[in-house]
């Protein structure tokens, strides 16, 4: 399942980070920079390939069990 989170604040980049385990998630914060930093998340520049629904698909991450 492709996934975009808006704001990569406290919820935000943790729910990306969460989703990113089993999904494809892409993010966008208007801080640049801050969906970057975050592990297996594409992170974009801006919000034309949300709402375009194109962005790149990579293969999910590897579920990690806890």
């Amino acid at each position: 399942m492709r996934i975009a989170i808006l704001g990569c604040g406290r919820m935000g980049g943790w729910l990306a980070r969460e989703l990113a385990r089993e999904h494809n998630v892409a993010a966008y914060d208007r801080e640049a920079g801050r969906a970057r930093e975050i592990p297996s998340v594409l992170g974009l520049d801006g919000l034309d390939p949300i709402l375009a629904r194109r962005w790149p698909v990579s293969p999910p991450a590897s579920p990690t069990w806890c």
